[in-house]
């Protein structure tokens, strides 16, 4: 990777926000599905949490998609062009791309 401590810092947001997405059961589950009841009223803290999370896992993605970009960007084999690069890196590019211009998008607005 060309940043490792870039990547070690999306592995521990990770972390952090499995941890709060389990924390939302805890703080009153997950918003009930169906027509709104009394029930979301009283889940308000552990929707708040849900949203936290997804926001969380929101940076990680995209900074592992541009260090994947910029690592076989800069680092590839001498003599290594972009035509002779294997399936699995081209694979790897489009994936982090998609992972880049998507993460924003899903990220959740105040309202």
């Amino acid at each position: 990777m060309a940043f490792p401590r870039i990547e070690s810092l999306t592995m521990w947001l990770t972390v952090l926000a499995g941890f709060v997405l389990l924390s939302a059961t805890l703080l009153g589950g997950f918003p009930p599905a169906g027509p709104a009841t009394r029930a979301a009223d009283e889940a308000r803290s552990g929707i708040d949490a849900y949203l936290v999370s997804f926001g969380l896992i929101g940076s990680p993605l995209v900074l592992v998609g541009l260090n994947i970009i910029v690592t076989v960007m800069t680092q590839r084999a001498p003599g290594m062009t972009w035509n002779r690069l294997p399936i699995v890196v081209w694979g790897f590019v489009t994936t982090s791309i998609l992972a880049v211009l998507s993460a924003p998008v899903l990220a959740p607005r105040s309202s």
